[in-house]
């Protein structure tokens, strides 16, 4: 018979109560993989369209447009003006409220 488990109990997977600082900066720094240069997103912003990028490079990429800039992944429209910055508090508040992201299945 499966077991199920508490989801605060240790032994699942999906707890994320015991995982060390370093082990959720792994997580989040491979989900914020900057789309234009495929390297941890430096100072990441995020486009409506919710695809991450450096800071850097999406300005770049929006400057060498010559009309309306699209997003380098999906072809939506993007501005300066529309990209969001993403604070460590956010990204540590984002992942700690969902615990369904496991760092042991992505950073081991």
């Amino acid at each position: 018979m499966p077991q199920i488990m508490n989801s605060k109990d240790k032994r699942n997977p999906n707890y994320s109560g015991g995982n060390s600082g370093e082990e959720e900066d792994c997580w989040m720094n491979s989900y914020y993989t900057c789309l234009v240069c495929m390297q941890t997103a430096e100072s990441p912003r995020v486009s409506f369209c919710g695809h991450h990028f450096c800071s850097q490079c999406i300005y770049n990429w929006i400057r060498s447009q010559k009309y309306q800039a699209k997003c380098p992944y999906c072809q939506s429209l993007i501005g300066e003006n529309t990209l969001i910055t993403i604070t460590m508090r956010r990204r540590r508040t984002y992942f700690r409220a969902n615990p369904l992201w496991s760092t042991a299945a992505r950073c081991a």
